[in-house]
């Protein structure tokens, strides 16, 4: 095999471990509901995750009602059931956000039954600081 393209392969397969242990080492910032009285402090390009009690059984789920799509970008949002077993128990929902550039904002969610449309149940404000 000619030598360059043995030195391509090995630049390749560096880059790519090192796009990996990046990703890998990135640390996950975690936030419960109620929101915390300090701010979530990140970097550009990282993911943090909020978790919040829900009970979807009762038409009730957190939505967003606030949130700066120029600064964060939601990524993911799941539900992990409780290992109570019993019928109707609540669980956790786990949303994940990207921070995309420096700068302050702030993500908002209500707990409501999104086709009522009245007001929220509960609220939570999250503060999110980006450098």
């Amino acid at each position: 095999m000619n030598k360059y393209i043995k030195y391509a392969l090995i630049i390749v397969f560096v880059g790519i471990l090192c796009i990996v242990l990046i990703g890998w080492l990135t640390p996950t910032i975690i936030c419960r509901y109620p929101a915390p009285i300090s701010p979530i402090n990140t970097t550009v390009g990282s993911v943090f995750m909020i978790k919040m009690t829900s009970n979807p059984t009762t038409g009730y789920t957190w939505n967003i009602e606030s949130i700066d799509k120029s600064i964060l970008k939601v990524i993911n949002k799941d539900y992990k059931q409780s290992n109570s077993g019993l019928i109707g128990a609540g669980g956790t929902e786990i949303w994940q956000i990207k921070a995309l550039k420096t700068g302050q904002t702030s993500i908002s969610f209500g707990y409501m039954r999104p086709w009522e449309g009245k007001e929220a149940l509960k609220r939570a404000v999250y503060r999110v600081y980006i450098r």
